[in-house]
């Protein structure tokens, strides 16, 4: 596929899609993809969807929403796209956002959120549901690693302290911290919110190992119950 591109301006979903599925030498096919991205959201929604959501058979071999690469009445004869074609383009989106993920490390320890800030923004880039996130550390308050506990619907992960504390346990972490995100953006606190770190607050004390805080992860930010005062004076 030639780039017709003009240099001052960015490439197109499409033609980095094409690029990437190694389409850029069959101008046909390279545009029948592009109209698929194009039909299905752009690159943007396939980041929002991730690889597992769209096109191509499911593990337990369900069928998927089907690939969009209908050409219009004018375009030329072209082989039809792999069936796969869309979920392949929003693997190669996935793995783009996780090599900018900032990563857990041990070096340092962690004193208020905005040690894990960078690392909890790229994680919860793209997420579309609540997902609840449990960050393990030792007794020097450095990261050991980060687990999924659970996600919800587009409103609410369920939770369970068994399910955060479990990996704590396991590891003999010394201390949590938990995050989740709110897909609308605001990372204002819930009521059900502050219940859930109260209720895990008082968990960690019975088992020896402190919540050091509850991060909400809105739209490129980061905001800390701690800091709002809800944990003042816990695991200090």
């Amino acid at each position: 596929m030639r780039d017709d591109r003009d240099d001052t301006r960015p490439p197109s979903d499409g033609w980095l899609a094409a690029r990437a599925l190694g389409l850029d030498d069959d101008p046909a096919r390279a545009a029948a993809l592009e109209r698929a991205v194009r039909a299905a959201g752009g690159l943007a929604r396939l980041a929002r969807l991730g690889p597992t959501a769209v096109a191509g058979p499911t593990a337990a071999g369900e069928p998927r929403a089907p690939l969009p690469d209908e050409p219009p009445p004018d375009a030329p004869p072209v082989d039809t796209l792999p069936a796969d074609a869309l979920h392949r383009v929003a693997a190669a989106v996935e793995l783009g956002r996780r090599a900018l993920r900032a990563p857990l490390t041990r070096e340092r320890a962690v004193r208020g959120v905005e040690d894990l800030e960078p690392f909890l923004n790229g994680w919860f880039a793209g997420c579309t549901k609540e997902v609840f996130l449990v960050v393990l550390l030792d007794a020097k308050n450095r990261p050991l690693r980060a687990e999924r506990v659970s996600e919800g619907c587009l409103t609410w992960a369920v939770v369970h302290p068994r399910e955060v504390y479990g990996p704590a346990v396991r590891e003999a972490a010394g201390a949590i911290v938990v995050a989740h995100n709110h897909p609308s953006g605001d990372p204002e606190p819930s009521r059900q919110d502050l219940e859930v770190t109260e209720r895990l607050v008082r968990v960690g004390e019975l088992l020896g190992i402190p919540l050091l805080d509850h991060v909400i992860v809105g739209r490129g930010r980061c905001l800390s119950l701690r800091a709002r005062g809800h944990l003042s004076g816990r695991g200090d």
